[in-house]
C-alpha cells in the first residue's frame, strides 16, 4: 500500500468511528429522554393519586398548577368520570409517554384536557366523592 492509500484508509476508518460514536450518543440521548419521561409519569401518577385520595375524604377546594406536579410540560386529561390520563411529551419527537390512573369511588364532572391552572372542588356524598373542575 502506498502512503496515500494508507492515509485515505485511516481517514475513512476515523470518520466511521466518529460517526458510530455520534450515532450512539444521539440514540442514548433519545433513550434517556424517554426513560426520564417514564419516571416523571410515575412521579406525577403518585402525586396525583396521593392528592386526590387525600382530598376525596373531605369537602375541600384546591388550586392546582401543572408545574406543581412535575417541573416539565405535561398534559392531564380526564378520560371519563373516574379515569385520568397523564401525558408527558418527549423532547426529540412528537411522542408522548402516557400513564392511565383509575380511581374508585371518585367521579369527575369534567371530560377533556385540564387547563394549565385549575381548581379541584371535592364534594363527598355518602361513600362517593364528586370532583368538579373549574379553570383558575
Amino acid at each position: 500500500m502506498s502512503e496515500l492509500h494508507k492515509r485515505v484508509y485511516f481517514t475513512i476508518i476515523g470518520l466511521a468511528i466518529i460517526s458510530m460514536v455520534s450515532l450512539m450518543t444521539f440514540f442514548m440521548s433519545i433513550y434517556l429522554d424517554i426513560m426520564l419521561c417514564e419516571k416523571l409519569c410515575e412521579i406525577a401518577e403518585m402525586r396525583i393519586i396521593g392528592l386526590v385520595e387525600y382530598c376525596s375524604k373531605r369537602n375541600i377546594t384546591i388550586r392546582i398548577s401543572l408545574n406543581e406536579i412535575v417541573n416539565r410540560p405535561m398534559e392531564l386529561i380526564v378520560v371519563n368520570s373516574n379515569t385520568l390520563l397523564i401525558a408527558i411529551p418527549t423532547k426529540y419527537f412528537h411522542v408522548k409517554v402516557t400513564k392511565c390512573v383509575k380511581f374508585d369511588n371518585i367521579n369527575f364532572n369534567y371530560t377533556g384536557m385540564l387547563p394549565f391552572s385549575f381548581y379541584f372542588i371535592f364534594l363527598r356524598i355518602n361513600n362517593t366523592s364528586f370532583v368538579m373542575v373549574r379553570e383558575a
